[in-house]
């Protein structure tokens, strides 16, 4: 079976991430993104102590939200953040995300992101094994698994991701879940085949000025 008939058989969402665009330009983005008919906007916040960057704000968010009909999908790569969720999620907020590794209690916080009728989802760095979400998948509506270290931008994809997510799928069967997966991070015409038709339902395009044709026939 060659690649592009794989990705015919696999039914793919792909996200775009906001915080690659370009800022000046960014109602224009948008428009565009809107009408390649992109499933979600993938919205990175960072707090500099779980991770060394700074992110994306709160009255950004509130902001795009006011402008787009796409799905939200906010990443929070923040300690406890369970603490966020509440300025995210009346912002605009369609599916909040955070990191097992940074939360102090992820039962409370996937209750607090319940308590807003929108999705919950758990995020899992690079070094963190699969099976370690085996007492909180069937929680969540979503997995996203980090490509690269989080907060890091233009690293390699780390090597472990294909197996994780094959681990992933068998945890996700045995647990008869539905469920969305996601992969950040590099994500381009090189690294697709190894990640569709695996856990994959959600990519993240690093560039959102790629369409979606050019993302899953491999050519962004």
């Amino acid at each position: 079976m060659t690649n592009k008939e794989e990705y015919r058989m696999v039914v793919v969402k792909l996200g775009a991430s906001v915080i690659c665009m370009n800022f000046l330009n960014l109602r224009e983005q948008l428009s565009i993104l809107e009408q390649e008919r992109i499933d979600f906007l993938h919205y990175d916040v960072m707090d500099g102590c779980f991770v060394p960057r700074m992110g994306l704000n709160v009255e950004i968010l509130g902001q795009i939200s006011r402008l787009v009909s796409i799905p939200i999908e906010v990443h929070l790569m923040v300690q406890s953040p369970m603490h966020q969720v509440d300025a995210f999620a009346e912002a605009g907020a369609s599916l909040i995300c955070f990191h097992l590794e940074s939360a102090d209690d992820p039962y409370s916080t996937i209750d607090t992101i319940r308590r807003w009728k929108i999705g919950a989802g758990i995020a899992i760095s690079p070094c963190t094994p699969a099976l370690s979400l085996d007492e909180t998948i069937d929680l969540v509506d979503m997995v996203l698994v980090m490509n690269y270290g989080p907060g890091m931008a233009n690293q390699s994809s780390h090597p472990g991701s294909p197996n994780k997510l094959k681990k992933l799928q068998l945890m996700i069967k045995e647990h008869d879940k539905r469920m969305l997966v996601g992969i950040d991070g590099g994500v381009n015409k090189g690294s697709i085949p190894a990640y569709i038709g695996r856990a994959s339902t959600i990519l993240y395009s690093a560039n959102p000025g790629s369409s979606r044709r050019e993302v899953l026939s491999g050519r962004s």
